[in-house]
């Protein structure tokens, strides 16, 4: 019972947090110009990708506290592994098939296209911020430490997803 009431916390928070991340990126594309009116689609897109997101993630950061000893060693495998083979593919493909509605080619044309500045971002956000969290943060709070981190990514995953606003 306790496992399941953790999962179903973590898919709110990853929920929640990519509803922010996306909102802020579109407050300010209407704000800058860069965007005519809210898009809710591609705001259901970022939060439904967060929400699914968090399962497979409550799980990898339960076999990572478990399993990897340092702090150096889970930003490495979080940032050299996660982002660059899980994170960006599956953001860039989810946000290009449901926000978007692009067929597969389209969205993988998208991630090609995307791909290095994506994980670039990734690297510029998650190595310092993982450290913070593996160092300080209790791992029970793990997931939902990079969720709150996320909403920043998430609001720069969203820019670069959906371009300036579309």
């Amino acid at each position: 019972m306790q496992r399941s009431l953790a999962v179903a916390t973590d898919v709110a928070i990853g929920g929640g947090i990519c509803l922010i991340g996306d909102a802020a990126a579109q407050r300010y594309a209407l704000s800058t110009g860069d965007a005519a009116a809210f898009d809710a689609t591609r705001c259901g897109a970022m939060t439904s990708y967060g929400a699914v997101a968090a399962v497979p993630y409550h799980f990898y950061y339960g076999w990572l506290n478990a399993n990897v000893a340092t702090v150096l060693r889970k930003t490495a495998v979080e940032c050299l592994l996660v982002v660059p083979l899980f994170e960006v593919p599956a953001l860039t493909l989810w946000t290009a098939r449901f926000g978007l509605g692009e067929d597969a080619e389209r969205a993988v044309a998208r991630l090609r296209t995307n791909y290095v500045e994506a994980v670039a971002t990734g690297l510029v956000v998650w190595a310092p911020s993982s450290v913070l969290v593996f160092r300080f943060v209790r791992p029970r709070w793990h997931l939902a430490a990079f969720y709150s981190i996320g909403a920043c990514w998430d609001g720069l995953m969203s820019r670069l997803a959906f371009g300036d606003g579309r």
